[in-house]
């Protein structure tokens, strides 16, 4: 794929002219950018800003964690819960009941847009308490 200029590509769009397949996915991605990317950008962004590059649900006095799956029944129920936040990665836990059965670390980009939200929600509100301390500290 050519790569254009954002300049290239408003221009070959506005004269009309007919871009193929991939050269219109990079003008969109160029105009419209990928809101995960965005939302991963802010929660790194939060990281960094209150909790020194990562924190924890249990830090952050979540109600729950962020779930990827969860399967079974009361008796067997194997949930997968992110309960880690990193700038680089999430700690994924494994239970069976509330027994760990694994961990495991895994980029942001792998998780579905809804996880994303999930935690993304839970930084933000952290944010909102970091900055109400801040404005506290300064009175």
């Amino acid at each position: 794929m050519k790569k254009y200029t954002e300049q290239d590509l408003k221009t070959a769009f506005n004269d009309g002219r007919l871009l193929d397949e991939k050269d219109f996915d990079a003008w969109l991605e160029k105009r419209f950018p990928n809101d995960k990317a965005n939302k991963i950008r802010e929660i790194k962004r939060i990281l960094e800003k209150c909790y020194d590059g990562s924190t924890t649900t249990c830090d952050l006095e979540a109600d729950s964690s962020p779930c990827i799956s969860s399967t079974g029944t009361n008796k067997m129920n194997v949930s997968v819960l992110v309960e880690r936040f990193g700038t680089n990665d999430v700690g994924i836990f494994t239970y069976n009941n509330e027994t760990e059965i694994a961990e495991d670390d895994a980029p942001y980009e792998d998780l579905e847009e809804d996880v994303i939200d999930e935690i993304l929600s839970l930084l933000e509100q952290g944010e909102v308490e970091y900055d109400k301390f801040l404005e506290s500290c300064q009175d």
